[in-house]
């Protein structure tokens, strides 16, 4: 986690529309009329008058700040070359009761190589025949480590890039209900398996402070109060089969809340488009979609978070038999 998660929490509203009725969200790209022209910004915060909206004409010294209420705004969906909102802790004021489900792939678990990795016996993942293999061994070592240690090592050796992003950046209550981690662990065994990855991602929040009653709690972190890890054991590159062992369990997650937040992360197409499908059309809570993109490519800087509830995409809610 970066230093940047040690500083206080930016509050936001729910449910801030603009003058179309489309949500916006710290990151989001809007644009208003100023005088005789039309300003593209980026809204950065909630203040008393409505929303902070920095316009970056050319680098951060040159921009301007405005203020404006969210009916004089209109987002637009195009991508801010110099964010200043990644990075940032954004919490919803007196938002919905939330569950996050999150596919857990590849690129959801990263170790750091330290002087000290080693030490202790772990390896990188190059230095097995298969993501299963090497989640399966460093996972061993890390259990077998004491408390203090497993803390310490969790905190320098690893990251896991898109929770991380999510837990600091995303417009969510400061408690989450539950985060529910969906891996892999098939019948016959795949070398890209994610079920061990998922149990180190699981300590790893623990050791971070985000897991209540678990570990010490950080009042700059969002908390989470239970984590599940559930596997997929069969077929997870087809849409129907995953959704189809979802069904009897999503209700059972989203029990004791109001609002469903599904991150296309990692694991594969179908499971990431089984988490959204199964979300609409077996609950009748509030679905989010949140997206964590890569740097930009023009700029090499790291970019907002995408976030849309499904009610802002009327046609998507259709096509998935969601009114």
């Amino acid at each position: 986690m970066s230093d940047n998660s040690l500083q206080d929490p930016s509050f936001f509203p729910p449910g801030v529309v603009d003058q179309n009725g489309r949500r916006i969200r710290p990151g989001s790209m809007v644009r208003f009329a100023d005088s005789d022209n039309f300003v593209t910004a980026e809204v950065v915060s909630w203040v008393a008058d409505g929303v902070s909206l920095f316009a970056d004409a050319n680098n951060r010294d040159d921009g301007e700040w405005y203020v404006r209420h969210p009916s004089e705004i209109e987002r637009i969906d195009i991508e801010a070359t110099n964010s200043l909102t990644a990075g940032e802790f954004i919490v919803e004021s007196d938002g919905p009761t939330t569950v996050i489900i999150q596919c857990i792939g590849t690129r959801d678990l990263v170790m750091i190589p330290t002087s000290g990795t080693s030490e202790y016996g772990l390896q990188p993942p190059e230095n097995y025949p298969s993501l299963r293999e090497w989640s399966e061994s460093t996972l061993q070592i890390i259990e077998a480590m004491s408390q203090d240690l497993q803390r310490d090592v969790l905190r320098t050796a690893f990251q896991v890039p898109i929770i991380e992003r999510v837990l600091q950046e995303a417009v969510l209550p400061r408690v989450i209900e539950q985060l529910v981690l969906i891996t892999t662990d098939q019948e016959k065994q795949h070398p890209q398996d994610t079920i061990f990855c998922a149990r180190i991602i699981e300590l790893w929040l623990q050791a971070h402070g985000h897991v209540v009653g678990r570990g010490e709690p950080n009042m700059s972190r969002r908390w989470i109060h239970n984590v599940t890890v559930w596997s997929i054991s069969h077929l997870p590159h087809v849409v129907d089969a995953v959704t189809h062992r979802m069904k009897s369990e999503i209700e059972t997650w989203t029990n004791n809340c109001e609002r469903i937040v599904v991150v296309h992360g990692g694991g594969t197409p179908a499971m990431n488009t089984s988490v959204l499908i199964a979300s609409a059309h077996f609950t009748d809570k509030v679905v989010r979609h949140v997206q964590v993109p890569d740097v930009h490519r023009g700029t090499g800087e790291m970019q907002p978070l995408i976030e849309f509830d499904l009610s802002d995409l009327p046609v998507l809610g259709q096509a998935i038999k969601r009114n």
